[in-house]
Order: C-alpha cells, then structure tokens, then sequence
C-alpha cells in the first residue's frame, strides 16, 4: 500500500506537472505556427491555457489510476484496465476533434507514462505488487 501512496504523490506532483510542461509548449508552438492572425513570438497565452488545461486533465488521470489500483488487487489487470480507460478516451477525442491524431497522441501520452512510473514504482525496493 505505501507503494500505491508513493505513486499517487509523485504522478500527482512531478509527473502531471512535466507532461503539462512538456504538452503545453509544443502545444502552444503548433498553435502559432498555425495562426494567421497571432505573432509567432506570442505563444505565452496558448501555453498558458494549454498548460492549465493539460494539468488538470494529468491530475484526474491521477486521481482515476489511484481509485483504479484501490478498487482492482492485480497489478497487471488494473494496468490492463487504466490503459483501456486510455484508449477509449484517445480514440473519442480523435473521433470529435476531425481526426486529430496529436491531440489522441497528447491524451494517450499520460497514460503510458503513468503505467510507466506504476512499473517502476512496483520493481523497486520490496515486494512487487501481485
């Protein structure tokens, strides 16, 4: 269970943060790239925006994970679970953006660094998860 604790705190502190970080800055230059009307040099507000809104998505896929390993004892089959969770949320934000392949790339992004950190987490020091 500390592991659990462990893995909630650092995908909630660090990991949300960076993949915000990280999503909002080729976000915001993709956006400007694409304007017409804005200054190529005025990328502060999309990745303002794009960073708040990345955050806080991170932070939900966070809390889900979290409730997810809570609810389901093995470890592959609540990986197995949040991946799927992944997928179809990807593939319904491709299919009502017009085919948006980075953005489904963006959201998919969470959820296989989050199972990444959950692998890393479980293989450290002490018993690993069942």
């Amino acid at each position: 269970m500390e592991k659990l604790k462990k893995e909630f705190i650092l995908n909630t502190f660090v990991i949300s943060m960076v993949l915000a970080l990280i999503s909002g800055w080729i976000g915001a230059k993709i956006v400007v790239n694409h304007s017409v009307l804005s200054n190529r040099d005025d990328w502060v507000m999309s990745f303002f925006v794009l960073f708040l809104i990345l955050y806080a998505f991170n932070l939900a896929m966070s809390i889900v994970n979290y409730v997810i390993a809570k609810m389901v004892g093995n470890f592959i089959l609540r990986l197995l679970i949040f991946n799927i969770l992944g997928l179809i949320i990807a593939v319904i934000a491709w299919v009502f953006k017009g085919g948006s392949v980075f953005l489904a790339t963006l959201i998919y992004s969470t959820f296989i660094v989050f199972s990444i950190m959950a692998l890393v987490i479980n293989q450290s020091k002490g018993k690993p998860q069942k």
